[in-house]
């Protein structure tokens, strides 16, 4: 209301494994007091695509209500394209109504292969590892972890990028656990599986 109504975020994401679109519902700047007497609800309605400009509409919806702030989710059982009509009612106000166009969800790579090491003249480990053997041709990027025989259950980790190798820093004396996995530029990211154990003892 332009006299002063209440003003909220809404935050929609998927989550890494393109299981749950989820919607986070709360005050942004107003005081707490504000929403006290608010009853604030979010509906999920799913559609189904039938081209760019026409969705019609199913039966599949869903319903969360609240007071102050809430969290709502609607399962992802798709692999195609789809669309969501997210509709905000705060005590019986009704805002507009926001369409979501859903992509379809990416392919889950499988994790990197044929880890190897080199050490160099200077002394450093580089570790290098083959694209997965079901590459598409799209570009990868990559986390290398690493523990050792003293911290097993403390892994460190490495960004790589989309290169193929990265310079680990290791303790000599130690054995090393390593592993890489690997995602597609998609977002979110859908990581691969951890790579089957690596490992390394440096003299």
């Amino acid at each position: 209301m332009p006299s002063g109504g209440t003003c909220l975020d809404i935050l929609c994401r998927i989550d890494e494994f393109w299981a749950n679109l989820t919607c986070d519902l709360k005050s942004n700047s107003q005081p707490s007091d504000t929403l006290k007497a608010s009853r604030m609800a979010v509906s999920f309605h799913r559609l189904s695509q039938g081209n760019s400009t026409n969705y019609p509409t199913s039966d599949h919806q869903v319903v969360c209500d609240a007071e102050d702030s809430l969290m709502c989710s609607i399962h992802l059982n798709s692999s195609r394209t789809f669309a969501v009509l997210v509709t905000v009612n705060i005590s019986n106000v009704m805002a507009s109504t926001v369409l979501l166009r859903i992509p379809a969800r990416p392919v889950k790579p499988s994790p990197p292969v044929i880890l190897s090491h080199i050490q160099t003249v200077e002394a450093k480990l580089i570790l290098s590892w083959k694209e997965p053997s079901d590459f598409s041709g799209n570009l990868l990027r990559y986390e290398v972890r690493y523990s050792s025989q003293n911290t097993p259950r403390y892994w460190q980790v490495v960004s790589a990028l989309e290169k193929l190798n990265v310079s680990l820093d290791l303790e000599p004396l130690l054995k090393y656990t390593i592993q890489v996995r690997c995602t597609t530029q998609s977002q979110p990211p859908l990581w691969s599986d951890w790579s089957k154990p690596y490992y390394i003892y440096l003299h």
